[in-house]
């Protein structure tokens, strides 16, 4: 086997993977740039920060399904690992190369040097130093693997050298990779049917049940198992702000955003509810209004990670009670509020300035097929997932 150098494999593996795009501030793994700029076709990003790159990675890996790649030189590796916290809580698969310090220099205080290590390890599932180049090929597969498997989400590696000059050096090495781990999800283990049947008959005997999806629905790819669910079974729809495609704004089972930045027709659909199914959500503060919706007693079925999606088939379409309007049950009053109340939050007439006139504005000019960001951990968050409305559920 020839020698190749740490850029050449590093290179060679992200293009491998169907990376297309890395997210970075300069500089940092140079010669692997410049392997990039000869054998591949991966575009290289210049952020005005790290925080930026690791924000840019995020959002790329939930439109596309595939890793996001960012990185920063040692003297910006703190930067970027406060730029994962919200990929680490969205289970965003976002993979972060950083430089870090060299074992000749250590503890003689070089510039701005620091044990950046440790820093990464509360928002990154995998967490891990590479100090020699004939482990390259090995630890790139290894954090692929672990950002897309089971629960996805963020990855360190940290390269010896301030800017991860161990790229330049040479070893008998094969950039191979795992095509299967290149996107979300990997593979699909089965699950329990006995289970799926069990949680399938307690909503069927509910009176007033409602689905909250999370973006566990989308990195499955069940969007459309989910919307022929609650088709067939007449049943409102609320979303995490993560899991807002998982259907869409315009059906009429979508009640919107549930939780804190949220749409008050969701809360209220969820207030009424007598069982709440969580499917793809953890359901945490943001989801739940700080887990007041639903009240407390109302019962509910929690499903962390979406499995295969399932047939509908084996759903039965929910019939009324003897004596019971068909057009006016508990369930359909209860939907409609929420619908309309969507309605009138989705379409506002009057306003000419604030949020409201901005996402009016942007469902004017905008298609359909485009995607949006808001600042994280702000009040633009609130004002998305309030106002701007998803028409199209976007297949990745």
């Amino acid at each position: 086997m020839a020698k190749i150098t740490g850029a050449q494999c590093l290179a060679d593996m992200l293009a491998g993977y169907g990376v297309s795009h890395v997210f970075m501030v300069p500089a940092v793994l140079r010669r692997t740039f410049a392997e990039m700029e000869r054998r591949t076709k991966i575009k290289r990003i210049h952020t005005h920060g790290e925080k930026s790159a690791a924000y840019m990675a995020d959002g790329y890996a939930r439109a596309s399904g595939r890793p996001g790649i960012c990185m920063a030189q040692v003297i910006g590796a703190l930067n970027l690992a406060a730029g994962l916290r919200d990929a680490h809580l969205a289970h965003s698969p976002v993979i972060a190369f950083t430089g870090g310090r060299d074992p000749k220099t250590k503890f003689r205080r070089v510039y701005q040097e620091v044990d950046d290590v440790p820093a990464f390890e509360p928002v990154t599932k995998f967490n891990a130093t590479v100090d020699a180049v004939e482990r390259f090929p090995d630890m790139v597969r290894q954090a692929f693997r672990v950002a897309v498997s089971g629960t996805p989400g963020p990855v360190h590696l940290q390269f010896r050298g301030n800017e991860g000059q161990v790229d330049a050096e040479e070893a008998e090495i094969e950039p191979l990779v795992e095509e299967r781990f290149a996107r979300v999800p990997p593979f699909r283990p089965e699950p329990d049917m006995d289970s799926v049947l069990t949680a399938l008959k307690i909503l069927q005997e509910a009176e007033r049940p409602v689905i909250v999806a999370g973006g566990g629905v989308r990195a499955s790819g069940a969007k459309g198992e989910l919307v022929a669910l609650a088709e067939k079974l007449s049943i409102p729809v609320a979303t995490s702000l993560n899991g807002k495609d998982s259907i869409p704004g315009v059906h009429p089972l979508s009640v919107g955003v549930s939780g804190t930045y949220s749409r008050e027709s969701a809360n209220r659909v969820i207030g009424q509810a007598d069982l709440v199914c969580f499917v793809g959500t953890e359901t945490g503060g943001m989801t739940t209004n700080f887990w007041t919706a639903p009240r407390m007693g109302v019962g509910a079925v929690q499903k962390f990670v979406v499995m295969p999606p399932v047939s509908c088939s084996s759903a039965r379409t929910r019939r009324p009670r003897r004596g019971e309007n068909p057009g006016s049950s508990r369930r359909d009053r209860s939907a409609g509020n929420g619908i309309r109340n969507t309605v009138r939050c989705s379409n506002p007439t009057r306003s000419r300035s604030g949020p409201s006139a901005c996402a009016r504005s942007s469902r004017g000019t905008c298609p359909t097929t485009a995607s949006s960001w808001s600042t994280p951990a702000t009040p633009a968050c609130g004002w998305a997932g309030c106002t701007i409305c998803v028409h199209r559920r976007r297949a990745i």
